[in-house]
């Protein structure tokens, strides 16, 4: 997946095995810059459309710098609310069930 590698973002394609058969799989990491005024990134977007052009399954973990006072930070972003509404609307598989997980990284 050398074409969705760059300094901030990487994909692997792999098979995971499950009760039904090995399914293919894309696992994704992505750092999205703070100082960006668009999320997701355009290299994301392309990670995710090529997932649903070829009918893959995908798990995307990334650092989206959202800021939320819940998971402990002084602020709120107005990445919050944009991450939240793509999760729910062309960014998760059609047949597919979509979760969004947010976890806070508090030290």
């Amino acid at each position: 997946m050398l074409m969705f590698t760059t300094t901030d973002l990487v994909a692997i394609w792999t098979k995971v095995p499950t009760d039904k058969g090995e399914h293919e799989v894309i696992i994704a990491s992505a750092y999205l810059p703070g100082d960006e005024e668009t999320a997701p990134t355009r290299e994301l977007v392309a990670l995710v459309n090529y997932c649903k052009e070829n009918h893959l399954r995908w798990i995307i973990g990334c650092d989206a710098n959202a800021h939320h006072t819940i998971w402990g930070s002084t602020n709120i972003n107005a990445r919050v609310q944009m991450y939240y509404q793509k999760s729910q609307i062309g960014m998760c598989p059609g047949k597919h069930q979509c979760r969004t997980t947010v976890l806070s990284g508090l030290t």
